[in-house]
């Protein structure tokens, strides 16, 4: 038992400082992309917004304290009519309707990690194929010590609804600042997890066709952004800048290799589960087969002598009999007691012959494993023999 103890401790005394390291990995990774830009859920929204409600696409627009809302269709150009009132940049909202959402819990991990966990989990949890839709997602990190976890906020959308206005917005310069989550019912800068929150996904965010600039336009621009490490010495700031870039490749290099591994497992997935299938349902059919041969020979020991029967056949799960005897009521009875046959009824009027006292007759019913109804069956029949 105390070697137990020292095991333990020991893994504790490892998992303590690898912790440690990996929320600095995390603090360094989120401290660069705060310097460089604010996150798009603390950003103030937009004055033009571009909003998807599910039931229609609105245009609507900030002025004085007032929303004006209109409808929003690309095909009628209203992009480039946006584009020419000077506005560049606009925000996509995605209101309730308009998008599924997700929730979900991951463990602690770094953010490069964690980019490509998530990424999985919502294509797991989606209803729909990978090409068919968009998703944007908020992360926050909660807990300490050995109790950390993020917890995850998904929007899913499909990407029919969107691809339009994307091109539509693509094709008149206009760039999309952040995709927003927002609850109707929400104010329009609450925080995460309340209803409405911001991301700004890779799909959405493309840049600006008709405005990019030169690589030291776009170092410029960089560099206006920059907050209070504006104030730091230029090599100071390039030195950082080549750490944390050199971080992102890394980062971006695991997160494609999982993506492939995570893809190549889909697969593997996909072609087992075809396979079980197709195994399943053959095996099904066999059993099927050898209880249709079984039923047959019921069927034939049952019957009385003065029974007879002109044909008889077995189609999928149901069978079909024809012949005459005495009382085609009586038949029905004989073949409501035989286990593994139901739904009978009669497939044709019957026919009687008063010279040889006979009754004609055609019956139909299913076969299987269930035959629900077989007990009633034999009423059934003799009702309809009846009428």
């Amino acid at each position: 038992m105390p070697q137990g103890d020292n095991l333990l401790e020991r893994a504790a005394r490892v998992a303590r400082p690898r912790r440690r390291l990996m929320a600095f990995a995390n603090m360094v990774e989120a401290g660069a992309m705060s310097v460089v830009e604010t996150p798009p859920s603390r950003r103030r929204p937009e004055p033009v917004r571009i909003v998807f409600t599910g039931a229609e696409t609105l245009l609507e627009v900030e002025e004085a304290g007032a929303v004006r809302a209109t409808p929003f269709d690309p095909a009628s150009g209203v992009a480039a009519r946006i584009r020419a009132e000077g506005v560049r940049r606009v925000d996509l909202v995605l209101r309730d309707g308009a998008c599924l959402d997700l929730a979900f819990a991951l463990p602690e991990a770094s953010l490069g990690d964690l980019r490509a966990m998530i990424d999985n989990e919502i294509v797991y949890q989606s209803p729909f194929e990978l090409d068919e839709a968009l998703w944007c997602w908020t992360a926050r990190r909660e807990g300490a010590g050995a109790d950390v976890e993020w917890r995850i906020s998904v929007a899913l959308t499909l990407a029919g609804a969107l691809d339009p206005v994307l091109a539509a917005l693509q094709e008149a310069g206009i760039r999309i600042t952040a995709v927003r989550r927002q609850n109707p019912g929400a104010e329009k800068d609450a925080a995460p997890g309340n209803g409405s929150w911001a991301a700004a996904p890779d799909w959405a965010c493309a840049p600006d066709r008709a405005a990019a600039a030169s690589p030291a336009a776009k170092a410029a621009s960089a560099v206006r952004r920059l907050p209070a490490v504006a104030l730091l010495p230029a090599a100071a700031v390039v030195a950082f800048l080549v750490v944390v870039g050199g971080r992102y490749a890394t980062l971006a290099m695991e997160s494609n290799a999982l993506a492939l591994e995570a893809g190549r497992a889909q697969t593997q997935i996909a072609v087992a589960t075809q396979a079980s299938m197709r195994s399943r349902a053959l095996t099904e059919e066999q059993q099927l087969s050898a209880l249709r041969l079984a039923t047959i020979g019921r069927i034939a020991a049952a019957l009385p002598d003065d029974t007879w029967l002109n044909a008889l056949s077995v189609t999928g799960e149901g069978f079909e009999i024809a012949g005459f005897g005495p009382s085609a009521a009586r038949t029905t009875e004989d073949l409501a007691r035989i286990h593994g046959i139901g739904g009978l009824r009669f497939a044709a009027p019957i026919a009687r012959n008063s010279r040889q006292r006979t009754e004609r007759f055609r019956i139909a019913g299913t076969v299987g494993p269930a035959a629900p109804g077989a007990a009633a069956s034999a009423p059934n029949a003799a009702q309809g023999a009846a009428q």
